[in-house]
């Protein structure tokens, strides 16, 4: 009992005292090592969680963008064919006041043109 006592209050145990706390250092080494590499694995697993969420709300981003964009691309192409076809000119030639031509004459110059000379 006494060397019991001796032990807790801080002072240096025997030899064969030493011994069976040098397995229970070991012991306990271990426990510390377990619950370290527990602690990492948890935050490495955190960090994995929060990289791939920040991934996907990018991706989510890009998709939404895309979209638009598509619906944007479509929406032209509609606008580009109204502004090519025949009606789109007879407005726009209404809007200018120009007016049908009824008579067309066109005239031709004969005789040939002569290069380098």
């Amino acid at each position: 009992m006494y060397r019991k006592h001796m032990t807790m209050r801080g002072c240096a145990p025997h030899r064969d005292e030493a011994e069976t706390l040098g397995s229970g250092g070991r012991l306990r080494i271990a426990k510390i090592l377990a619950c370290l590499s527990l602690f990492v694995a948890v935050v490495g697993y955190l960090f994995s969680v929060n990289r791939n969420a920040v991934a996907g709300y990018s991706m989510r981003a890009v998709e939404k963008r895309m979209i638009e964009l598509s619906n944007e691309s479509q929406r032209l192409r509609i606008r580009e064919a109204e502004l090519r076809s025949l009606y789109g000119l007879e407005e726009a030639s209404s809007c200018l006041d120009m007016k049908p031509i009824e008579g067309a004459i066109s005239l031709e110059e004969p005789g040939t043109v002569a290069y380098g000379k």
